[in-house]
C-alpha cells in the first residue's frame, strides 16, 4: 500500500514534538534500534512506549521501518504495527482500557465494601 511519506513524517514529528512540549524526553517513550540489536537490552527499564526497528538509526524521523512494537513494563505486547502514529494511537487506547478496567474494578470493590448497589 502506498503511503504519503511527507504526511507520515509530519505526524511522527508532531508526536515527538508533543513529548518535548510536555517536558518529557522521547528516548524514554520511544526506542529506536537496528534489527541486529538485542530486543531485551533495548527495552530494559522501559515502562511504556514504542520500539521502532530501522536499518538506519541515525535518521531522526524514520519513514520506513523493519518493525514497530508496543512495549509495556519491558514486555512487547503488539508487534508489526504499520507506523509510529498508528502505534501511538493503539498504545493510548490500550492504556485507556487498562485504566478504565482499573477504575471499574475499584468502583465495584468500593460498592462491595460499603454494601451499596449500583
Amino acid at each position: 500500500m502506498w503511503r504519503n511519506t511527507t504526511n507520515q513524517r509530519m505526524r511522527t514529528a508532531a508526536l515527538l514534538g508533543l513529548l518535548w512540549y510536555m517536558r518529557e524526553t522521547p528516548s524514554k517513550f520511544m526506542k529506536i534500534c537496528k534489527p541486529s540489536d538485542s530486543e531485551e537490552d533495548v527495552i530494559k527499564g522501559m515502562v511504556i512506549g514504542i520500539l521502532v526497528v530501522v536499518e538506519n538509526v541515525m535518521e531522526p524521523l524514520p519513514v520506513f521501518y523493519n518493525g514497530v512494537a508496543l512495549v509495556i513494563e519491558e514486555k512487547v505486547l503488539m508487534r508489526q504495527q504499520s507506523d509510529i502514529p498508528i502505534a501511538f494511537l493503539k498504545l493510548m487506547r490500550l492504556v485507556d482500557c487498562l485504566l478504565w478496567n482499573f477504575y471499574t474494578c475499584e468502583m465495584n470493590v468500593s460498592r462491595l465494601s460499603t454494601g451499596t448497589k449500583k
